[in-house]
């Protein structure tokens, strides 16, 4: 199977299958707000951190969303948006990132931990929403959303994609999305 029904989607595509809790709900409104200037998503790798920021960028007037790449230059002169959402952090050298800080823009970005960043220049305090594991209904919601994305049903993949499936590798795999998806897609 050369296409992956379960994650080779465009950014646009992810951001949809995005599955919204109240929390996530609630973080929106704080950046709608604009609460503070600083606003953290933690978690994990693959609890969708960067789903949950791509889902940002269709859900946040006047926002721009960039991911660094190792080794890659902070440049915001081209950016008029003023709600900078920023996915990979960790691949800019602490320059890189003390220069981002300091601009004044609303920043939106992904941590796997509470230990670098904002928090790391000392500049003040951040709202930050955590991302943690999903119940088996959750992912079930969320292979739904992406399956229907691509024009498939779960029902169009037996019993890899069934209710008791998921449920056994979820608690395998501890609810971490990525994870579930990824031997999920492998069974089909």
């Amino acid at each position: 199977m050369q296409y992956n029904p379960l994650g080779n989607l465009e950014p646009y595509e992810v951001g949809l299958s995005y599955v919204w809790s109240n929390e996530t709900l609630s973080f929106v409104k704080k950046i709608r707000k604009n609460t503070s200037k600083y606003y953290c998503v933690e978690g994990k790798k693959g609890v969708g951190k960067t789903t949950l920021l791509q889902s940002l960028l269709f859900q946040l007037e006047d926002s721009a969303y960039i991911s660094f790449k190792k080794g890659n230059r902070v440049n915001l002169s081209s950016i008029k948006e003023q709600i900078l959402i920023i996915d990979r952090v960790y691949n800019l050298n602490i320059f890189q990132r003390a220069k981002l800080w300091r601009c004044k823009k609303t920043i939106v970005y992904s941590a796997h931990y509470d230990t670098y960043g904002v928090e790391q220049l000392n500049i003040r305090m951040k709202t930050k929403i955590k991302l943690g594991p999903k119940k088996p209904k959750e992912i079930k919601d969320i292979i739904s959303k992406k399956l229907f994305l691509a024009n498939l049903k779960l029902n169009d993949f037996g019993c890899v994609l069934s209710d008791k499936n998921i449920q056994t590798i979820s608690k395998k795999h501890c609810g971490n999305p990525r994870a579930i998806i990824n031997e999920l897609y492998f069974k089909i």
